[in-house]
């Protein structure tokens, strides 16, 4: 993990560790296994679902509904090949310190996917996701914290992004499908974006957008809740920002009349 993740975000939002997102399960039609076996299972077929001059691991072909919790984060997969020295395929991805050989710079997920699971590729320095098809439904927490992904299109099927989930990554821009009502907390917190587009968001919560480069924001008419501290980070250079709708515009007046201590300012 890199240093000083820490978002500032209110004290109610729970934040999962890597060693406890390694060991959770998922029930799923992928048969109830458990999380290191699903892994497992992607890991041996690396020869045919992974481009080692690109750098692509393709699940395009692959009939996967649900991505277990952990799958493929680089918690889950370390702790399988540490356990396994044995001389099967699994343990060549890695040198004599256990430490990766293989390297996943973007992933193509496939068509039938409906949900990816907590911390299903958490920390393995993605770059690039490619969403085949328009069937998912829930991406759960932290699915793609701590990586190095820049651009994010996510397909309009999709109505959860659950909170952090591509926090901590070097995102430029994100565009959201059109199902999507409400920004979790802390869900794109730590990144680098300039601008935003809430399309259809009606709800935006605790830290959804902080720690970010932004030095202005319009909020449409369609947002109609918002937690205060949603854009926090850099309180030294506040965000101006426009609020189209009026009845959020003075409750958050009210808001910041009795604490000021946030870094966002509203336009008149």
């Amino acid at each position: 993990m890199k240093k000083n993740k820490r978002i500032l975000l209110i004290s109610s939002l729970a934040i999962g560790t890597p060693i406890a997102l390694a060991s959770l399960t998922f029930s799923c039609s992928c048969g109830g296994e458990k999380t290191n076996t699903f892994a497992t299972e992607y890991i041996k077929k690396t020869n045919k679902l992974y481009d080692e001059k690109t750098q692509t691991l393709d699940l395009s072909n692959q009939y996967i509904t649900h991505i277990p919790s952990g799958s493929f984060s680089k918690y889950t997969i370390g702790s399988i090949v540490a356990s396994d020295k044995s001389k099967n395929n699994l343990y060549r991805l890695y040198d004599k310190d256990n430490k990766p050989n293989l390297k996943i710079k973007k992933v193509i997920l496939p068509n039938s996917l409906r949900y990816i699971g907590k911390g299903a590729f958490e920390g393995l320095d993605l770059e690039e996701i490619e969403f085949r098809g328009n069937n998912l439904k829930k991406i759960d927490e932290r699915a793609f914290f701590d990586n190095s992904i820049k651009n994010v299109t996510l397909p309009d099927s999709v109505e959860e992004v659950q909170n952090q989930a591509f926090a901590f990554n070097k995102l430029e821009s994100v565009t959201l499908g059109s199902s999507i009502k409400e920004l979790s907390a802390g869900v794109f917190s730590n990144n680098k974006l300039k601008s935003f587009d809430f399309k259809n968001v009606k709800k935006i919560l605790s830290g959804a957008l902080a720690n970010n480069e932004f030095t202005t924001l319009t909020l449409p008419d369609s947002v109609e809740e918002v937690l205060i501290d949603f854009v926090d980070g850099n309180k030294d250079k506040k965000v101006k920002i426009t609020i189209k709708n009026n009845n959020l515009k003075a409750k958050l007046k009210e808001e910041l009349k009795k604490d000021s201590n946030h870094s966002f300012e509203i336009n008149d």
